[in-house]
């Protein structure tokens, strides 16, 4: 459903979490590298499934009530994309 409701934002995280991490570590899915299966999916109109959940986790967390969630996802985000980056610079990438 698309209208606001409660909703629990550390278990909507934790999974949103592992579809932020495939995207941003460009990992595989399917046997085949992220970017070209997004890239493929989005040729032909399909849009992988993660892509969807993840889209709809994002708009449940952004109007959930009583409050939205939207300053805690961004957050959340923002301290994910920078342990990835300090992970990245220790290996020296």
């Amino acid at each position: 459903s698309l209208s606001p409701q409660k909703v629990d934002f550390e278990a909507t995280w934790s999974g949103l979490q592992e579809g932020v991490a495939k995207i941003v570590t460009l990992t595989g899915v399917s046997g085949m590298p992220m970017i070209e299966y997004v890239l493929f999916n989005f040729c032909t109109k399909v849009l992988p499934p993660f892509i969807t959940h993840i889209s709809q986790d994002i708009y449940k967390l952004c109007t959930a009530q009583p409050q939205p969630y939207s300053e805690d996802l961004y957050l959340r985000f923002k301290q994910f994309v920078e342990k990835h980056v300090e992970k990245l610079r220790e290996v020296g990438l």
